[in-house]
């Protein structure tokens, strides 16, 4: 009988810790794969904001409200973003839940100054015009875009190989 009860506590000493473990490991695998997600959400929204995706509706101004994209994350009454999805227009935007951030490519604006502020297709023009001009070697098929160019389309659908143009030829001037 006190064998095994001897048998039971050394088993209980060390199994416990390994059930412990593994549940650190679990937290802590969690916990990496948040940091991950939160981190891939950060890029997106950096692109978005570098090329100028813009979630106005009325398209008033190129690039993202800054303050409507705060205003979620200080009011306790809403869910953060979990996510960000880039459309071709606004109307694509629709019927996401609410908890995603939707945007798609802003136009240029005009300010009363006649300032043209560049939106997407500026900014997208500005790339693709430094790579042509000066790197004329480069064939931008060898990125893994469909053609040797950048365009707006490849914003939307190709979006981690048009940043990863935009961080590989950071004098195009729009990083």
């Amino acid at each position: 009988m006190i064998r095994k009860i001897i048998l039971i506590l050394l088993c209980t000493l060390i199994v416990a810790p390994i059930i412990s473990g593994c549940e650190s490991r679990t937290d802590r695998e969690e916990r990496e794969q948040m940091e991950e997600h939160l981190e891939y959400f950060r890029r997106k929204l950096r692109f978005a904001n570098t090329v100028r995706f813009t979630n106005d509706a009325e398209d008033n101004f190129p690039g993202l409200s800054a303050t409507s994209y705060n205003s979620r994350r200080n009011n306790p009454d809403k869910e953060n973003y979990v996510d960000i999805v880039f459309v071709h227009s606004a109307e694509e935007a629709v019927g996401f839940p609410e908890n995603v951030l939707v945007v798609w490519p802003s136009s240029e604006y005009t300010t009363d100054d006649d300032i043209v502020i560049l939106g997407t297709n500026g900014q997208i023009r500005l790339l693709a015009e430094y790579i042509r001009f000066n790197h004329t070697d480069v064939d931008l098929r060898d990125f893994g875009l469909p053609e040797n160019t950048v365009t707006v389309y490849d914003a939307v659908e190709n979006w981690e190989i048009v940043e990863k143009l935009i961080i590989e030829f950071p004098r195009a001037g729009i990083w």
